[in-house]
Formats: C-alpha cells, sequence, structure tokens
C-alpha cells in the first residue's frame, strides 16, 4: 500500500495518506495524482507533513478542514452515511449533533441530524434524518454556487 506513496518520505505524511486512502474521500488515482504535485511542491521530507499535506488538499478543494482534523486524528471511518458525504460539523446538541452534508445522488447540500447508535437497541450505524432547514455557508468549494445565491449585495 505504501507505494502508492511514493515521494512521501515523512512518517506523520506517510499516515496520513494512508488514512486518506482507507477513507473514500479521494480515489487512488486523484489521490496519486495529488501527491505527485504536493512532492513537486515539498521535495524535502523536512517540509512534509501531515498538516503541510492537509493544507494543500484544503487549498485545492479536496477535503474540508474538518475532515484534515480527523484524519489527522487518526480516524478514517464515518465520512460517509449512506449516500451522504459529512462535510463538516455544524452544532451538537444535547441528544445529536448537525452535521453539512453533501446529498452525493444529487449533489445538494443537506443538513443532517445525526445520533451516535444505539448498540444496547442494536444498531450498529448512527441514525440521522434530514433537517427541513437551510445548511449553513460552507467552506467546501463544491459548493461555491449554493453559497452565492440569494446574496446580491
Amino acid at each position: 500500500m505504501d507505494s502508492q506513496f511514493i515521494g512521501i518520505e515523512a512518517e506523520e505524511a506517510r499516515r496520513f495518506c494512508q488514512l486518506l486512502a482507507l477513507s473514500g474521500l479521494v480515489s487512488p488515482d486523484d489521490l496519486a495524482s495529488l501527491l505527485r504535485q504536493y512532492c513537486h511542491v515539498n521535495p524535502e521530507p523536512s517540509s512534509q507533513s501531515a498538516s503541510s499535506l492537509s493544507c494543500f488538499l484544503i487549498s485545492r478543494g479536496v477535503i474540508t478542514a474538518w475532515q484534515a482534523e480527523k484524519l489527522r486524528d487518526g480516524r478514517y471511518k464515518g465520512f460517509f452515511v449512506d449516500n451522504y458525504l459529512v462535510l463538516e460539523r455544524v452544532a451538537i446538541y444535547k441528544k445529536h449533533t448537525r452535521f453539512a452534508a453533501l446529498d452525493t445522488t444529487t449533489n445538494r447540500r443537506v443538513l443532517l441530524a445525526m445520533r451516535p447508535p444505539d448498540f444496547r437497541a442494536g444498531h450498529r450505524k448512527p441514525e440521522y434524518h434530514v433537517l427541513d432547514e437551510p445548511c449553513p455557508d460552507s467552506k467546501y468549494p463544491g459548493d461555491a454556487d449554493q453559497q452565492d445565491e440569494g446574496n446580491n449585495e
């Protein structure tokens, strides 16, 4: 698996690449292309880090800051819930957490309310529902069209 990370020599950055590959946020071909670009900009191992790599990917609209933070924390699961790509956490409430997400079937931003799985009741996946509320503006570049709607100042 590490052979696809040619050029990434810093251990911390290699681990970030492994988690990113496992997460499914980026296809293997796209990841290889992005890593070539990153290594061109950061050829020295001393300049490579998970932080600089995540900033590089965020600046290109590949991942969000929230996703990068989770990957740097060693997490690679939970970015997809059924046909929704979770972009960022919006708010935490007593019984649920709200997330901005992208409906991958319609390419529409939505607001999800999610509860952790209730293992005592036999649930293995988080419970969620799509809220009928506008999704707050996101820093996710794929949302540029929706961010501009209604902002006629």
